[in-house]
């Protein structure tokens, strides 16, 4: 979260609420600015890759089968733009009530109150990359949107990419020389999970630490909820796996967005990442 008066030094007096309206308003044109205006849908499909795990988190892998990670071929989206989110706005505010609807809006913190209105009424922002949406709000964003498309039978599912699948779709199409917006103006939420004792988590089993995931509850201890996310921002730079990259799962940020992996749902796979989280959406009991 950008807690803008802890950028003040000691001494100085608290930002003034002008001050934060045209701070909140700069900061909203550095994101929007600079990203094509996008008009359709974008997937990605990404073929079989490896991923070599590096630098000391090798150490915590004796094996060499559990040093590199495969990841079978996928999609994955661009990152979801305002005018998507706002469909998902649109129909539960037709069929939730008026304080839910209004609780999945954009972080009130990251932005003053006149900038946010503006932010979800003017048409023109509705093309670029949605922001402060929290990680829990983007899961019932991945539910609803994952139950509009397949109505009649759960066929697939939308959910956050893995460190590894967001890493590898990045390299991929800079590779190919395909265009894509990764490491914009706006980092990515991610399903991976932070944890400092992750290692010790994973290291006698077969999962590599960059997919390490645990899907938090609202009653959580907030220390569970710690979500990582990835790629570079108009306020990150270099941002890597190393890095303490976190927010909680409550928060909106105002530089981090969000793009979708579409798994397609084998039923009789009761292992499967599509499982959880179907199970984790209440879809499946």
């Amino acid at each position: 979260m950008l807690n803008l008066n802890a950028l003040k030094t000691k001494g100085e007096k608290p930002i003034s609420k002008l001050s934060f309206k045209v701070i909140s308003l700069w900061c909203l044109f550095f994101c929007f600015y600079y990203l094509p205006i996008r008009s359709q849908e974008i997937l990605y499909a990404i073929p079989t890759q490896t991923l070599s795990q590096t630098g000391y988190l090798r150490n915590y892998y004796p094996k060499d089968s559990l040093r590199k990670v495969v990841v079978n071929t996928f999609s994955i989206s661009h990152q979801i733009t305002l005018g998507e989110y706002k469909l998902y706005l649109n129909e539960i505010k037709r069929d939730f009530s008026f304080a839910y609807y209004k609780s999945q809006w954009p972080d009130s913190t990251m932005a003053a109150k006149e900038t946010l209105e503006k932010y979800m009424t003017v048409v023109l922002y509705e093309k670029y990359p949605v922001v402060g949406i929290s990680w829990f709000k983007v899961m019932n964003y991945c539910r609803w949107r994952t139950l509009k498309e397949t109505s009649d039978s759960i066929r697939f599912v939308y959910r956050l990419p893995f460190y590894s699948e967001w890493v590898i779709a990045q390299n991929y199409l800079s590779s190919q020389k395909i265009k894509n917006d990764f490491n914009g103006n706006n980092s990515d939420w991610l399903i991976s999970a932070y944890d400092e004792s992750f290692y010790d988590l994973v290291a006698d089993s077969k999962t590599s630490a960059y997919d390490y995931f645990y899907l938090p509850k609202a009653k959580d201890s907030k220390v569970l909820t710690r979500m990582r996310y990835m790629g570079d921002s108009f306020l990150q730079q270099n941002v890597t796996f190393t890095s303490k990259t976190y927010y909680y799962a409550s928060e909106g940020v105002l530089d981090v967005s969000f793009r979708l992996v579409k798994e397609l749902y084998d039923k009789t796979n009761k292992k499967s990442m599509a499982e959880s989280m179907l199970t984790y959406y209440r879809i499946l009991k």
